[in-house]
């Protein structure tokens, strides 16, 4: 049963206190992919109101282009009960944020399914792996350097070598 109130069934309402500590985004979706409960590090993490995204769909966020690999995840957690991906969440400001989004289905004591999605903010480990992708370009530019620079100093080597001489029948090696 729903309450007035928070659009939450009555069990999520007790363990909501606990759910709004976590430090990951936390949202539950009905069947309908309504979302009745959403924590307080999501709404932090997109800069969203409670009002702006509880009670309403995805689409109420997500740009329409987006809609189709948002149904996708959601259809991949249906199949196998829960589903884990990189994905991102669209900020309030129009910005991307990366995160890990995992899905599982859960029924509520209610009998009705539910999805419960877990969203954890990944931007610092993408901002590494970036510079981590500009660190390996540039290390491999400064290795074709140094094999270029051996090469050249192999030839300037073997053109200070001595040449063999021939004198009549003597031959002058080196």
């Amino acid at each position: 049963m729903l309450n007035p109130d928070s659009q939450a069934p009555d069990w999520l309402r007790e363990i909501e206190t606990i759910l709004d500590e976590l430090n990951e985004g936390v949202v539950v979706a009905d069947s309908n992919s309504r979302v009745v409960f959403v924590n307080e590090a999501l709404l932090r993490l997109g800069g969203y109101q409670r009002e702006e995204v509880q009670n309403h769909t995805p689409d109420t966020i997500f740009p329409p282009e987006d809609v189709p690999n948002l149904m996708l995840q959601r259809a991949m957690t249906e199949r196998f009960g829960h589903h884990r991906n990189e994905f991102y969440l669209p900020s309030h400001d129009g910005n991307k944020i990366p995160v890990l989004y995992s899905a599982r289905m859960v029924k509520g004591p209610d009998g009705q399914e539910y999805r419960l999605i877990i969203l954890t903010d990944i931007s610092v480990q993408k901002r590494v792996e970036e510079q981590l992708r500009q660190s390996n370009v540039l290390l491999e530019e400064r290795q074709k350097e140094i094999e270029d620079e051996l090469l050249l100093a192999a030839r300037v080597q073997q053109s200070l070598a001595p040449r063999s001489l021939v004198w009549s029948n003597v031959a002058v090696e080196s």
